[in-house]
């Protein structure tokens, strides 16, 4: 499953590995616009992919399903799949 991002101004992209990080105060971005823009999801979509989180116990992450491979979501501002 890819993720495709809609964006303010009326733009759509795939959500890119690498590109997905939590804030300390649990607010989630991603890179954009060729990784030159940081978007902030706004509360729905943020919600939406929440609902699709995994977590790996023995690794101590959540990670996103994506078709071939898993994005790590890290909450340092990081992430990376």
């Amino acid at each position: 499953m890819d993720y495709i991002l809609h964006l303010n101004d009326e733009t759509q992209e795939c959500l890119e590995s690498g590109s997905l990080d939590v804030s300390e105060q649990n607010v989630m971005y991603c890179r954009v616009k060729g990784g030159t823009e940081r978007a902030r999801f706004l509360r729905a979509a943020y919600y939406q992919i929440c609902a699709k989180l995994e977590y790996d116990e023995t690794d101590d992450r959540y990670w996103l399903p994506c078709r071939d491979r898993e994005i790590t979501i890290l909450r340092d501002g990081t992430a990376n799949s």
